[in-house]
C-alpha cells in the first residue's frame, strides 16, 4: 500500500466517529508515539480541517480534554494523561 494510500486509511478511520470528541480521542491515540506524545506539524486550523470540524470545535473540544485531565496540550505538542479515559470516548 502506498503512503497516499495509507494516509487516506488512517484519515477514514477516523471520520468514522460522529462528534468532535470522538474523531479528536481517534487522532490523538492514532497519532500518539512511544511516550504517549502527539508532536503538532500543523495548525488548529489543518488539523480541524482534516477532522472535518470546525475550528472552534476542536479547540473547545482539546480544552475540555485537558480540564478533565485527559490531556495536557501546548502549541507544539498534546501529551496524553489518561489513555485508558480517552480509549473509553471512542
Amino acid at each position: 500500500m502506498s503512503t497516499k494510500e495509507w494516509m487516506a486509511v488512517r484519515k477514514l478511520n477516523v471520520l468514522g466517529f460522529a462528534s468532535v470528541q470522538e474523531r479528536a480521542a481517534a487522532w490523538l491515540l492514532q497519532e500518539t508515539d512511544a511516550s504517549d506524545t502527539v508532536v503538532l506539524k500543523t495548525n488548529r486550523e489543518e488539523q480541524a480541517d482534516y477532522l472535518c470540524v470546525a475550528r472552534p470545535s476542536l479547540s473547545r473540544t482539546l480544552m475540555q480534554m485537558q480540564k478533565a485531565g485527559l490531556i495536557e496540550a501546548d502549541r507544539k505538542q498534546i501529551r496524553i494523561l489518561d489513555r485508558e479515559k480517552l480509549e473509553k470516548i471512542l
